[in-house]
């Protein structure tokens, strides 16, 4: 039998017979696999394309770099490096870059500030004061409406970060940088309003401070400053555009930029905590100043900025409040609103805090001081009394402490030495600014009898001692104004008599006050004759000031006319003054028992002025006109002085004169008021006898022919038919008259070469007719006037001018229907005036010329015609 060898070699020996369906490679371990036979080859053989100037310095020309050569990206990569100092280099670099090339780091502005805020809370300090140095004044100046709003938004984030740092370094660098942002950005800085306060909140309540820390701290408060001056400037916006809607007191206000809505209910929770955190923070601080000067001038600033946080604070706060009571309708809202939980709460914790600063801050201006340390000493004082003086009626401030800072005001107001210390004027001037406004409540209701005298005494020094045109003389009286007359009541009783010297010496200043001031400072003089106005209409019901104040005439003359030295007129600053001002002096003139002549003479002087607009002047003869104060001679007088010297001015400078029937002149305006003034006095056959002899006088003076018009006007609008005239007026007036046609066919010239129809013709005799309407009224009155006037201007012929103008005359009134009847009753005065004429014509020493002499025969002929 076989074996299994042979069993296997006769199974492959058949297989070979039949052929092998798949052969089987033996393999090698550790050998790679050959590709399949019908693997696609995909490999690429190509050339390098090889550029001789490809480098990586080629790569960046065409973008900015700074001075060593780095991108805006290298650079800001660079910022998050290991090492500090390279952080800071890049941070430099940054700022060369921004300035040399502006418009590229704009374009990436997001990336820019986003890698800028990490290094807000860098653990090195050169690195985060570069980077403040570049925010300051570099970033933030350049790219300030570039960046506000969501940009600033994201910087706050690391800022908040940064606040919460382990290291006091990094924590008081972050409210630096949240300055910067409050000063860029107050839309985001009210939206963040309340995380803001309560970052300080938790940083001034974890008390974390050493005695150096409590000086250094000043670094912090200037950014909570100005976040509570924009909470405080967006709220009296919303109280100046008065906003409707009572709501529960702290309650929201609304911004309307961006239709962000602004909660203050949260933030004035908040400045309710923060007030007595700041309190107890600032008597650490004084309780730590006996120190080195180095740390003493830390110290005095920091205190400063923290009082400044509690004064505007607790003003905010108190606003809301009284608005919320002003709301009110009645006494009983008033009380529910005051028994609110909340504000029983808020009250408490405010005032218990208030107090207990009034009491425990001292007034260092008495003390012996550094001369370095003296200004901080004097705002100290000057804040802490402010906020004495705004809160003491809220606050209900026992007497012990309103006397402790009563010699401060005092010393302030005097601006005496003590023991050595003077009070920097400009401090002061600032100070007194914030002060004068809560001195009259102080001296009426809160001060003993005995130191409201030293007040007036020391107020009224200050008054008369500042400079008339400064910010100071303007507070002084507006407190002047609250101080002599409080609404229909005497503020401080003029009863007294050492009131009474006072408030004497107050109005005896007012006219050289308004003297002083002049042209420049309106506003000032704006409040001063506001005043002046005010204590005329209060005088009556107070006695005691009748008397001064008519004894202000002599001086109030000033500030119309100063004096006229060889026809020279020396106006005072009335004229200068915009037109509310000389209104407002308008109406005190009304409130003195009676304008005498000086005064009115001055007034008079400045109404005839070309400076003076005409609208005041009508204003002002208005008023004249219907006021019971002036005497009715003087006023006549005035009115009669207005018309015969005021020039004629037209309201449109391209006017035609020929157009003055539509464009009426000033003149015209001031005729027309004068003739309503004297109608409505009603008794003309009184008025006429007054004023007829100064009107004939004026005329017989031969005035511009627009004011003999007006005067002839008045006269014709007392008289009657037939005439009131005197005999001697007539005769006077006839004189006149024939002068006067004679200028009207003058000034009023007719083309002889266009028709009877043509717009020049007729608007040349509307002009004619304006002029002798009043002419024709007298006329018409009195037959003596006209034979008068008809003799007159037949003496008057006697060369080819005056015969033109003469004849002239005669047409005109013979075209006229009204006085064509009436010349029918002077023939034979008309007819001795043409034969006088044509023996003119036809004598030897006449020397007219052929075209004049054609001129006056057609003149005759159209006269026998007629």
């Amino acid at each position: 039998m076989g074996g299994p060898k042979a069993t296997k070699k006769k199974q492959h020996q058949q297989q070979q017979k039949r052929g092998i369906d798949f052969k089987k490679i033996r393999r090698k371990i550790g050998k790679k696999l050959p590709p399949p036979n019908n693997a696609t080859n995909t490999r690429i053989k190509s050339k390098a394309i090889i550029l001789p100037e490809q480098s990586v310095a080629t790569e960046k020309v065409g973008s900015a770099t700074s001075k060593k050569g780095l991108t805006l990206e290298d650079l800001l990569k660079q910022t998050s490096h290991h090492n500090s100092k390279v952080r800071r280099d890049a941070l430099i670099g940054v700022r060369d870059l921004i300035l040399k090339h502006p418009d590229e780091p704009r374009r990436h502005k997001l990336a820019l500030i986003e890698k800028l805020s990490q290094r807000i809370g860098d653990e090195d300090q050169s690195v985060r004061e570069t980077l403040y140095q570049l925010l300051q004044s570099v970033v933030l100046p350049a790219w300030k409406e570039d960046i506000r709003g969501s940009l600033l938004t994201r910087m706050m984030a690391y800022i908040f970060n940064a606040m919460t740092h382990f290291s006091m370094e990094v924590r008081l660098m972050a409210f630096k940088y949240l300055d910067l942002v409050v000063q860029n950005d107050s839309l985001g800085t009210l939206i963040s309003a309340e995380k803001i306060l309560q970052s300080y909140l938790d940083f001034l309540a974890s008390n974390p401070f050493n005695v150096q820390d409590k000086g250094r701290v000043k670094g912090a408060l200037p950014g909570l400053v100005h976040c509570l001056l924009l909470l405080k400037s967006h709220q009296e916006d919303h109280l100046r555009d008065k906003f409707t809607g009572v709501r529960d007191f702290l309650h929201g206000y609304w911004l309307n930029d961006h239709a962000v809505s602004v909660d203050l209910y949260l933030v004035i929770n908040k400045l309710k905590d923060l007030v007595p955190v700041l309190i107890t923070r600032l008597l650490e601080l004084l309780q730590s100043f006996h120190s080195t000067e180095s740390i003493g001038i830390q110290l005095l600033d920091a205190m400063l900025y923290s009082l400044q946080c509690i004064n505007l604070a607790v003003k905010i706060s108190v606003t809301k409040f009284q608005e919320e009571l002003k709301s009110c309708h009645n006494k009983s809202q008033r009380d529910e609103i005051r028994s609110q939980p909340k504000v029983v709460e808020w009250y408490e914790t405010v005032s218990s805090a208030l107090v207990k600063l009034l009491v425990e801050c001292p007034l260092h201006s008495e003390n012996q001081i550094l001369v370095k340390k003296e200004r901080r000493y004097a705002q100290l004082d000057a804040e802490i009394t402010q906020i004495f003086l705004k809160f003491q009626e809220w606050l209900h401030v026992p007497e012990d402490i309103t006397n402790k800072f009563l010699p401060y005001i005092e010393m302030l107001l005097e601006e005496e030495k003590s023991d050595g210390n003077l009070v920097h004027a400009e401090i002061r001037e600032k100070n007194l600014l914030s002060f004068f406004p809560y001195i009259p409540n102080l001296i009426s209701q809160h001060v003993s009898v005995g130191w409201r005298y030293r007040l007036l005494q020391a107020f009224t020094r200050a008054f008369m001692g500042c400079h008339p045109k400064s910010k100071l003389k303007l507070a002084s009286i507006s407190a002047i104004k609250e101080m002599l007359i409080h609404g229909s009541e005497a503020f401080l009783d003029p009863s007294d008599p050492e009131v009474l010297d006072i408030q004497i010496r107050w109005i005896r200043e007012l006219p050289h006050l308004l003297v002083a001031l002049g042209d420049k400072n309106p506003s000032s003089t704006e409040i001063l004759l506001k005043l002046i106005n005010h204590l005329g209409g209060c005088a009556p019901i107070h006695p005691s000031f009748l008397l001064e104040y008519e004894d202000l005439k002599t001086s109030f003359q000033a500030f119309f006319c100063t004096s006229e030295i060889e026809g020279s007129i020396c106006y005072g600053p009335f004229l200068r003054l915009p037109q509310n001002c000389q209104r407002l002096s308008l109406a005190c003139l009304t409130k003195f028992s009676c304008i005498d002549v000086p005064l009115l003479r001055a007034v008079t002087r400045c109404c005839l002025c070309n400076e003076l607009d005409p609208d005041v002047l009508f204003h002002f003869m208005e008023v004249l006109g219907c006021a019971k104060n002036i005497q009715i001679a003087n006023c006549l007088g005035f009115f009669v002085t207005i018309l015969s010297q005021l020039k004629a001015v037209t309201e449109d400078a391209g006017a035609e004169q020929a157009q003055l029937s539509s464009r009426l002149t000033t003149l015209h305006k001031a005729t027309d008021i004068v003739c309503r003034s004297l109608y409505a006095y009603g008794d003309a056959h009184v008025l006429l006898p007054m004023l007829e002899g100064a009107i004939v006088s004026q005329l017989l003076q031969k005035p511009e022919l627009e004011n003999a018009r007006s005067l002839l006007k008045v006269i014709c609008s007392l008289d009657s038919e037939p005439t009131r005239l005197t005999e001697g007026s007539i005769i006077a007036l006839g004189e006149f008259l024939s002068a006067y046609l004679l200028d009207v066919i003058y000034e009023t010239p007719m083309n002889a070469s266009k028709t009877a129809k043509s717009e020049g013709a007729l608007l040349s005799m509307e002009l004619r007719l304006y002029y002798l309407r009043p002419c024709y009224l007298l006329f018409n009155r009195s037959s003596k006037l006209m034979s008068i006037v008809l003799k007159s201007m037949g003496s008057l012929a006697d060369d080819s001018s005056r015969v033109n103008a003469i004849l002239e005359v005669i047409l005109t009134m013979q075209r006229n229907a009204y006085m064509h009847q009436v010349l029918l009753q002077f023939q034979p005065e008309i007819h001795s005036l043409l034969q006088k004429t044509s023996d003119l014509q036809n004598s030897e020493k006449n020397k007219m010329t052929l075209e004049e002499r054609r001129m006056v025969q057609l003149a005759l002929d159209q006269l026998r015609n007629l």
